[in-house]
Formats: structure tokens, C-alpha cells, sequence
């Protein structure tokens, strides 16, 4: 980044990213860094993945005890 004269900012919280995507800039290349732990992260999509195949296998959100999406607390329900 410095030898592009690019600016370059590590990110280390939700708000800070927040605040750097809002509002984006107008011109020119930014780099914001985020650190990650691919090993964590690969292990959340795995988790995730195999959760939902579960849920989609034993019958979907009525597997839940309902329509969890209906249900959920904000959510009108239209039906």
C-alpha cells in the first residue's frame, strides 16, 4: 500500500467497519485489513453447513417446532 500511496487501515472492531463503509469514498483505493483465523472459520462453515443439511433433513423449520421464520419475534405473519 505504501508503495502505491494507497491508504491502508487494519480493522479491529464491527463499529470501526461500519464507519469506514459509511460513507464509502468518493475516490481513489482503500484497503481495509481484517484478520482472520481460517482454521475458526473454516471450522464455523463446516458447523453451519452440517446444521442446516440436519435441519433441512429432518423436515425444515417444522423440525424447529413451527415455521421458525414466522415465528421469529419482528416478523408479521402473513398467513
Amino acid at each position: 500500500c505504501v508503495t502505491y500511496n494507497v491508504e491502508h487501515e487494519l480493522i479491529t472492531s464491527w463499529q470501526q467497519l461500519l464507519s469506514k463503509l459509511n460513507p464509502l469514498p468518493t475516490h481513489g483505493i482503500r484497503v481495509l485489513e481484517l484478520r482472520t483465523n481460517r482454521k475458526v472459520d473454516a471450522l464455523w462453515v463446516e458447523l453451519s453447513a452440517n446444521l442446516f443439511n440436519r435441519i433441512q433433513e429432518s423436515g425444515g423449520a417444522s423440525a424447529l417446532g413451527g415455521n421458525a421464520l414466522l415465528e421469529a419475534p419482528g416478523v408479521q405473519n402473513s398467513a
